[in-house]
Order: structure tokens, then sequence, then C-alpha cells
């Protein structure tokens, strides 16, 4: 089997750069057009919540108020994943989505060292993620408030457990991924081809110079005979 050095690599690259270049815009093209043409595309909303272990949430949040909030933000959390929530989510927005489908379009997420909850929807239709982000997010204080409030706190008017920060006001395609695709479907038709042409080189046998022989067989060329075919009109040669 051949062995082959970097300049030897190089040169064969070099004969084949038009096969390579071609293998690679064309990978290039199947990724793109499959990006546009046949890719599902999703869509995210993204709402925001704060938690607190109170029911005084007000405007002015302490440190105090922070580092123990933080400690019930998962229960709320684990809340609003539930049934009951999901089941309020389809009656409010009316869309016609069953428990397991909406749970596997939303995903709660808790800011480091925050006691922010950040509500994210993702879905085949902007207009259905950024519905089914908002109407969470307006649901969320109600249903959370209803698993802590007590007699002391509807009395007095104080029961918000949890506020809105943020609600959804757009959405953002987060799939097909066009450019990451394209560029993995680039690269992979490029090394695909040159790992080919490689593979040939090396286990290409064809003696085509005489410089051939000597490196892969060691043994000195005495001469060269010449192809006296007429009808040849290349300029071939026989070696011994």
């Amino acid at each position: 089997m051949m062995e082959l050095t970097i300049l030897d690599i190089i040169k064969i690259l070099l004969k084949r750069i038009w096969l390579i270049i071609s293998a690679t815009v064309l990978s290039v093209a199947i990724g793109f057009i499959y990006c546009k043409m046949f890719a599902t595309p999703l869509y995210m909303a993204t709402a925001s919540l704060y938690g607190s272990n109170n029911s005084n949430v007000t405007n002015t949040i302490t440190q105090t108020d922070l580092v123990s909030s933080q400690l019930v933000v998962n229960t709320y959390v684990a809340l609003l994943q539930s049934n009951y929530t999901l089941d309020k989510v389809i009656e409010e927005t009316g869309l016609d989505y069953t428990r397991e489908e909406l749970q596997n379009m939303i995903d709660f997420s808790i800011n480091k060292n925050t006691s922010v909850v950040l509500v994210k929807v993702t879905c085949r239709d902007s207009e259905h993620a950024m519905r089914i982000a908002n109407t969470l997010a307006a649901l969320a204080p109600e249903i959370i408030n209803s698993f802590f409030t007590n007699d002391n706190t509807v009395s007095s008017g104080a029961n918000n457990f949890m506020k809105v920060i943020d609600t959804a006001d757009g959405t953002e395609q987060v799939a097909p991924r066009t450019l990451l695709i394209t560029f993995v479907c680039g690269f992979a038709g490029c090394a695909g081809v040159v790992l080919i042409v490689l593979l040939l080189a090396v286990m290409d046998k064809t003696i085509k110079t005489e410089e051939d022989i000597v490196e892969n067989y060691n043994i000195p060329v005495l001469g060269t005979v010449p192809d006296f075919d007429a009808n040849n009109k290349g300029a071939k040669y026989y070696y011994g």
C-alpha cells in the first residue's frame, strides 16, 4: 500500500480540487434546501415570572426576599407543570392540544441565583406559542396563590405569591438552524470526498512515472521504451 507524505496529499487534493469544491457546494445546497423546504420550523415564545415565599410581593425586592424565595420556586414550577395547570391552559386558550402535547411544548427554567422563572413555549405555530406562553403566565399567579393563600392573607388582600414580569410579545424561530445545518452538510460532503480521493490514491498501485518505480520498489530505472503505435498520439512509455 502506498504511503503518502504531506506533499503527496496536497498534490492529490489539488488534482481533484474541482471535485472537492463541487461536492461541498452540492452538500451545502442540499442542506439549505432541506431547511427551507422540508424541515418543520419551530417557534419559541418566552414569558417571565417572579416567585416569592411570602404573600407581600411588591415592586421592591430585598436580598432576604431573594434568598428565601429561591427555596420555594422549585415547588411553584412543579405546580405549574401539573395536569391541573395544563388543563387550565387548554381550557383558556381553546387550542386543540392534549396534555402530553402541551407538556412537551412547555419548558420552565429558573435563572441562576434568582427567583425568576422563564416560561418557554416551543410550537410549530408561532401564534399558538405566544398564546400558550401568555396564558400560562396569566394563570400562574392565580394557580400558585390558590395553593398557598389562607384566610388571613385573603382577608388582608395580600395573596400575591407570584407575579408576571414580562409577557411574550413575539416569537423567535429556533429550528431548523439553517446556518449550522448547511455548514455541517458542507463539511461532511467535503470531508467525504477528500477521504475517498485519498483512499483511492493509497490503494492505487499503477506505475505512472519513473519515480514511482524507484519509490515503491527501490529498483533503478535503466531505460524507457516509447510506444511507437502510430495511432497513439500521447507520450506513453514503458519502463524496465
